[in-house]
Protein backbone atom coordinates (compact mmCIF):
# COMPACT_ATOMS: atom_id res chain seq x y z
CA UNK A 1 0.00 0.00 0.00
CA UNK A 2 1.20 3.51 -0.83
CA UNK A 3 0.96 6.27 1.77
CA UNK A 4 0.90 9.88 0.60
CA UNK A 5 1.30 12.53 3.29
CA UNK A 6 0.33 16.06 2.32
CA UNK A 7 1.53 18.43 5.01
CA UNK A 8 -0.37 21.73 4.87
CA UNK A 9 1.07 24.42 7.11
CA UNK A 10 -1.09 26.67 9.28
CA UNK A 11 -4.62 25.31 8.91
CA UNK A 12 -6.86 24.87 11.92
CA UNK A 13 -10.52 24.10 12.53
CA UNK A 14 -12.08 27.40 13.55
CA UNK A 15 -15.47 29.04 13.87
CA UNK A 16 -17.77 29.34 10.86
CA UNK A 17 -17.56 33.10 10.87
CA UNK A 18 -17.16 34.84 7.49
CA UNK A 19 -15.87 37.86 9.34
CA UNK A 20 -12.66 36.07 10.31
CA UNK A 21 -12.57 32.69 8.55
CA UNK A 22 -11.86 32.47 4.80
CA UNK A 23 -13.11 28.87 4.78
CA UNK A 24 -16.56 30.35 5.26
CA UNK A 25 -16.20 32.48 2.11
CA UNK A 26 -14.17 30.30 -0.27
CA UNK A 27 -15.75 28.06 -2.91
CA UNK A 28 -14.65 24.60 -1.81
CA UNK A 29 -15.58 20.99 -2.41
CA UNK A 30 -13.04 18.69 -0.79
CA UNK A 31 -12.46 21.06 2.13
CA UNK A 32 -15.98 22.45 2.27
CA UNK A 33 -17.80 20.05 4.57
CA UNK A 34 -15.92 21.17 7.66
CA UNK A 35 -15.82 24.88 6.86
CA UNK A 36 -15.35 26.72 10.11
CA UNK A 37 -14.91 23.54 12.12
CA UNK A 38 -18.23 21.94 11.19
CA UNK A 39 -17.20 18.31 10.69
CA UNK A 40 -20.10 16.94 8.72
CA UNK A 41 -20.28 13.76 6.67
CA UNK A 42 -19.95 12.66 4.00
CA UNK A 43 -16.82 14.31 2.72
CA UNK A 44 -15.78 14.22 -0.92
CA UNK A 45 -14.11 10.93 -1.91
CA UNK A 46 -15.52 9.40 1.29
CA UNK A 47 -12.86 11.17 3.33
CA UNK A 48 -12.59 11.60 7.06
CA UNK A 49 -11.72 14.77 8.96
CA UNK A 50 -10.32 14.95 12.49
CA UNK A 51 -9.29 17.69 14.89
CA UNK A 52 -5.64 17.36 15.90
CA UNK A 53 -4.59 18.83 19.23
CA UNK A 54 -1.48 20.86 18.39
CA UNK A 55 -0.63 22.15 21.87
CA UNK A 56 1.20 19.00 23.04
CA UNK A 57 0.22 19.94 26.60
CA UNK A 58 2.43 23.04 26.57
CA UNK A 59 1.43 26.64 27.17
CA UNK A 60 1.44 29.15 24.36
CA UNK A 61 0.47 29.06 20.72
CA UNK A 62 1.74 26.06 18.73
CA UNK A 63 4.59 26.84 16.35
CA UNK A 64 6.04 25.38 13.18
CA UNK A 65 9.39 23.88 14.15
CA UNK A 66 8.06 21.87 17.08
CA UNK A 67 4.74 21.06 15.43
CA UNK A 68 6.34 19.73 12.28
CA UNK A 69 8.88 17.73 14.26
CA UNK A 70 6.01 16.14 16.19
CA UNK A 71 4.17 15.30 12.96
CA UNK A 72 7.23 13.61 11.48
CA UNK A 73 8.52 11.80 14.56
CA UNK A 74 5.55 11.11 16.84
CA UNK A 75 7.45 12.71 19.73
CA UNK A 76 6.31 15.55 21.96
CA UNK A 77 8.75 17.98 20.40
CA UNK A 78 7.43 20.97 22.35
CA UNK A 79 8.01 19.24 25.67
CA UNK A 80 11.45 18.00 24.60
CA UNK A 81 12.33 21.56 23.57
CA UNK A 82 10.91 23.14 26.72
CA UNK A 83 8.28 25.03 24.74
CA UNK A 84 6.96 25.69 21.26
CA UNK A 85 9.55 26.84 18.71
CA UNK A 86 8.69 28.89 15.63
CA UNK A 87 10.35 28.82 12.24
CA UNK A 88 13.36 26.67 11.57
CA UNK A 89 14.65 23.77 13.64
CA UNK A 90 17.29 24.07 16.32
CA UNK A 91 19.97 21.50 17.10
CA UNK A 92 17.74 19.60 19.54
CA UNK A 93 14.91 19.21 17.03
CA UNK A 94 17.35 18.29 14.28
CA UNK A 95 18.62 15.50 16.51
CA UNK A 96 15.11 14.18 17.11
CA UNK A 97 14.36 14.24 13.40
CA UNK A 98 17.63 12.61 12.46
CA UNK A 99 16.91 9.64 14.69
CA UNK A 100 13.12 9.29 14.64
CA UNK A 101 11.62 10.73 11.46
CA UNK A 102 9.26 8.57 9.42
CA UNK A 103 11.41 9.11 6.34
CA UNK A 104 14.43 7.55 8.00
CA UNK A 105 12.44 4.69 9.55
CA UNK A 106 10.73 3.88 6.25
CA UNK A 107 14.05 3.89 4.43
CA UNK A 108 15.44 1.52 7.05
CA UNK A 109 12.55 -0.81 6.21
CA UNK A 110 13.68 -0.74 2.61
CA UNK A 111 10.77 1.38 1.40
CA UNK A 112 10.88 3.73 -1.57
CA UNK A 113 10.27 7.05 0.21
CA UNK A 114 10.62 10.50 -1.31
CA UNK A 115 10.27 14.16 -0.37
CA UNK A 116 8.52 15.61 -3.43
CA UNK A 117 9.34 19.30 -2.87
CA UNK A 118 11.74 21.11 -5.20
CA UNK A 119 14.49 23.35 -3.81
CA UNK A 120 15.68 26.55 -5.47
CA UNK A 121 19.31 26.81 -6.63
CA UNK A 122 20.03 29.39 -3.92
CA UNK A 123 19.49 26.73 -1.25
CA UNK A 124 22.37 24.63 -2.54
CA UNK A 125 24.64 27.71 -2.73
CA UNK A 126 24.21 28.61 0.95
CA UNK A 127 27.27 28.18 3.19
CA UNK A 128 26.79 25.02 5.27
CA UNK A 129 26.57 26.93 8.55
CA UNK A 130 23.82 29.20 7.24
CA UNK A 131 22.04 26.28 5.60
CA UNK A 132 21.90 24.40 8.92
CA UNK A 133 20.27 27.40 10.64
CA UNK A 134 17.57 27.59 7.96
CA UNK A 135 16.47 23.98 7.75
CA UNK A 136 12.80 23.16 8.08
CA UNK A 137 11.75 19.96 9.80
CA UNK A 138 10.86 18.34 6.48
CA UNK A 139 14.27 19.14 5.02
CA UNK A 140 16.09 17.80 8.07
CA UNK A 141 14.04 14.60 7.87
CA UNK A 142 14.85 14.16 4.18
CA UNK A 143 18.57 14.72 4.71
CA UNK A 144 18.66 12.35 7.69
CA UNK A 145 17.09 9.67 5.51
CA UNK A 146 19.75 10.27 2.84
CA UNK A 147 17.10 11.29 0.34
CA UNK A 148 18.24 13.42 -2.58
CA UNK A 149 16.77 16.91 -2.44
CA UNK A 150 14.84 17.59 -5.62
CA UNK A 151 15.60 20.61 -7.75
CA UNK A 152 13.63 23.17 -9.73
CA UNK A 153 14.89 21.48 -12.89
CA UNK A 154 12.83 18.41 -11.99
CA UNK A 155 9.52 20.31 -11.95
CA UNK A 156 8.89 20.36 -15.74
CA UNK A 157 9.46 16.61 -16.03
CA UNK A 158 7.01 15.81 -13.25
CA UNK A 159 9.56 14.65 -10.71
CA UNK A 160 9.05 17.45 -8.18
CA UNK A 161 6.64 20.18 -7.07
CA UNK A 162 7.45 23.55 -5.57
CA UNK A 163 5.81 24.50 -2.27
CA UNK A 164 3.71 26.85 -4.38
CA UNK A 165 2.61 24.20 -6.85
CA UNK A 166 1.58 26.85 -9.42
CA UNK A 167 5.25 27.96 -9.76
CA UNK A 168 4.09 31.58 -9.51
CA UNK A 169 6.86 32.60 -7.13
CA UNK A 170 9.55 30.87 -9.17
CA UNK A 171 8.36 32.59 -12.33
CA UNK A 172 8.57 35.96 -10.56
CA UNK A 173 12.22 35.16 -9.78
CA UNK A 174 12.94 34.52 -13.44
CA UNK A 175 12.97 30.73 -13.56
CA UNK A 176 12.09 29.24 -16.94
CA UNK A 177 9.16 27.09 -15.83
CA UNK A 178 5.56 26.56 -16.87
CA UNK A 179 2.78 28.19 -14.88
CA UNK A 180 0.98 25.17 -13.48
CA UNK A 181 -2.68 24.82 -12.69
CA UNK A 182 -3.57 23.06 -9.43
CA UNK A 183 -4.87 20.18 -11.55
CA UNK A 184 -1.57 19.79 -13.45
CA UNK A 185 0.41 19.84 -10.23
CA UNK A 186 -1.90 17.29 -8.64
CA UNK A 187 -1.46 14.88 -11.54
CA UNK A 188 2.32 15.14 -11.12
CA UNK A 189 2.06 14.29 -7.42
CA UNK A 190 -0.31 11.40 -8.15
CA UNK A 191 2.22 10.02 -10.60
CA UNK A 192 4.98 10.20 -7.98
CA UNK A 193 2.75 8.40 -5.50
CA UNK A 194 2.09 5.60 -8.00
CA UNK A 195 5.84 4.92 -8.23
CA UNK A 196 6.80 5.03 -4.55
CA UNK A 197 5.82 3.50 -1.22
CA UNK A 198 5.72 6.80 0.67
CA UNK A 199 5.59 10.40 -0.56
CA UNK A 200 5.80 13.56 1.55
CA UNK A 201 4.71 16.88 0.04
CA UNK A 202 4.78 20.18 1.96
CA UNK A 203 2.49 23.13 1.19
CA UNK A 204 2.81 26.30 3.26
CA UNK A 205 1.08 28.98 1.23
CA UNK A 206 -1.79 28.71 3.72
CA UNK A 207 0.43 29.76 6.61
CA UNK A 208 1.89 32.65 4.62
CA UNK A 209 -1.58 33.95 3.73
CA UNK A 210 -2.63 33.70 7.36
CA UNK A 211 0.34 35.66 8.64
CA UNK A 212 -0.26 38.33 6.03
CA UNK A 213 -3.97 38.59 6.95
CA UNK A 214 -4.55 38.76 3.21
CA UNK A 215 -8.18 37.86 2.54
CA UNK A 216 -7.91 37.70 -1.24
CA UNK A 217 -4.78 35.58 -1.07
CA UNK A 218 -6.20 33.30 1.64
CA UNK A 219 -9.34 32.56 -0.36
CA UNK A 220 -7.32 32.02 -3.54
CA UNK A 221 -4.92 29.66 -1.74
CA UNK A 222 -7.74 27.62 -0.20
CA UNK A 223 -9.56 27.33 -3.51
CA UNK A 224 -6.37 26.30 -5.30
CA UNK A 225 -5.58 23.76 -2.60
CA UNK A 226 -9.11 22.39 -2.86
CA UNK A 227 -8.79 22.00 -6.64
CA UNK A 228 -5.39 20.37 -6.16
CA UNK A 229 -6.78 17.85 -3.67
CA UNK A 230 -9.80 17.05 -5.82
CA UNK A 231 -7.66 16.23 -8.84
CA UNK A 232 -5.10 14.39 -6.73
CA UNK A 233 -7.71 12.11 -5.21
CA UNK A 234 -9.37 11.58 -8.57
CA UNK A 235 -6.05 10.39 -10.05
CA UNK A 236 -5.03 7.97 -7.32
CA UNK A 237 -6.00 4.34 -6.85
CA UNK A 238 -7.65 4.85 -3.48
CA UNK A 239 -8.16 1.11 -3.08
CA UNK A 240 -4.39 0.78 -2.78
CA UNK A 241 -3.42 4.19 -1.42
CA UNK A 242 -4.00 6.03 1.83
CA UNK A 243 -3.77 9.81 1.68
CA UNK A 244 -3.18 11.71 4.90
CA UNK A 245 -3.38 15.48 5.17
CA UNK A 246 -2.34 17.17 8.38
CA UNK A 247 -1.37 20.59 9.62
CA UNK A 248 0.96 21.63 12.43
CA UNK A 249 -1.17 24.40 13.95
CA UNK A 250 -3.97 26.82 13.18
CA UNK A 251 -3.57 30.15 11.43
CA UNK A 252 -5.39 30.83 8.15
CA UNK A 253 -8.79 29.96 9.62
CA UNK A 254 -8.71 33.16 11.71
CA UNK A 255 -7.61 36.32 9.92
CA UNK A 256 -8.58 38.60 12.80
CA UNK A 257 -4.88 38.60 13.70
CA UNK A 258 -1.69 37.53 11.96
CA UNK A 259 -0.54 34.88 14.39
CA UNK A 260 -1.08 31.22 15.02
CA UNK A 261 -4.19 30.06 16.85
CA UNK A 262 -5.09 27.62 19.59
CA UNK A 263 -7.62 25.91 17.33
CA UNK A 264 -7.13 22.21 16.61
CA UNK A 265 -5.00 21.54 13.55
CA UNK A 266 -6.66 20.01 10.52
CA UNK A 267 -6.33 16.28 9.87
CA UNK A 268 -7.88 14.36 6.97
CA UNK A 269 -7.70 10.86 5.52
CA UNK A 270 -8.85 9.24 2.29
CA UNK A 271 -8.42 5.90 0.63
CA UNK A 272 -7.79 2.42 1.88
CA UNK A 273 -6.89 3.16 5.49
CA UNK A 274 -9.01 6.28 6.01
CA UNK A 275 -11.42 4.95 8.67
CA UNK A 276 -8.72 3.22 10.69
CA UNK A 277 -6.40 6.24 10.48
CA UNK A 278 -9.12 8.71 11.49
CA UNK A 279 -9.90 6.70 14.63
CA UNK A 280 -6.27 6.92 15.72
CA UNK A 281 -5.58 10.56 14.92
CA UNK A 282 -6.21 12.85 17.89
CA UNK A 283 -3.02 14.94 18.15
CA UNK A 284 -0.20 16.04 15.86
CA UNK A 285 1.94 13.41 17.59
CA UNK A 286 -0.22 10.58 16.23
CA UNK A 287 0.51 11.13 12.55
CA UNK A 288 3.93 9.49 12.41
CA UNK A 289 2.72 6.34 14.16
CA UNK A 290 -0.24 6.06 11.81
CA UNK A 291 2.08 6.38 8.80
CA UNK A 292 4.37 3.65 10.10
CA UNK A 293 1.49 1.31 10.92
CA UNK A 294 -0.17 1.89 7.55
CA UNK A 295 3.10 1.00 5.89
CA UNK A 296 3.28 -2.18 7.97
CA UNK A 297 -0.16 -3.29 6.82
CA UNK A 298 -2.46 -0.92 8.65
CA UNK A 299 -6.05 -1.92 9.26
Amino acid sequence: MTVLFVFVDGVGLGRKDPGINPFARARLRVLDNFSGGEKTEPLAFDGRVVALDATMGMEGRPQSATGQTALLTGLNAARENGGHLMGFTNSLLRGLLAEHSVLRRLRERGRKAIFANAFRPIFFLMPPALQRRRLSATTVAALAAALPLRTVAEIPIGEALYHDFTNRGLLAEGHDLPLRSPQEAARALASLASRNDFVLYEYFQTDKAGHAQDWDRAIEVLEQLDQFLETLLDNLDLAETTVLLASDHGNVEDLSHGGHTLNPALGMAWGRGRKWAARRLTTVMDVAGVIMDLDAGGP
